[in-house]
């Protein structure tokens, strides 16, 4: 189950992350942009990642009958999506940038790059070495909960 559950969790934060580049990419080169650039949608990001993390530790609790394992799991889950999610936003926006906008190519880092335009209010924890860090420590939690 545990493992089940980071596999769940890491194929969820890609596809996020898939999603928000092509949301940010077309919301960004909108001809209403100017109308809607500073609206924070944050908040709505997190509410709607709230319900398959819900989801996921209810599912731990059920199976295993452990709160603790159930709220490890979310705090690894936690660190783990940002490297995930991030990295995959960043590396599609580049890919779409190359295509449709040649002469305007955006994250050349691709997965290791770094917004210098975000309004998250997280966006200064979420640079490519402290998203690697955590990701790390969100595996190490995974490794020590599938041992016990």
């Amino acid at each position: 189950m545990i493992l089940l559950s980071m596999l769940i969790w890491i194929t969820y934060s890609v596809f996020e992350g898939w999603r928000e580049a092509h949301y940010w990419f077309h919301r960004t080169n909108s001809p209403y942009f100017d109308k809607v650039k500073n609206i924070d949608q944050h908040n709505l990001f997190v509410a709607q990642r709230a319900i398959p993390v819900f989801l996921l530790a209810y599912a731990s609790f059920t199976l295993t009958g452990s709160i603790v394992l159930s709220i490890v799991t979310t705090v690894a889950n936690a660190l783990l999506f940002s490297f995930f999610h991030n990295g995959m936003m960043y590396t599609i926006r580049h890919w779409i940038s190359r295509e449709i906008t040649p002469n305007h190519i955006i994250y050349p880092n691709k997965w290791f790059e770094q917004s210098t335009s975000s309004q998250a209010k997280l966006t200064f924890l979420m640079g490519p070495t402290s998203r690697t860090i955590q990701a790390i420590l969100g595996l190490v939690l995974y490794i020590i909960t599938s041992i016990l």
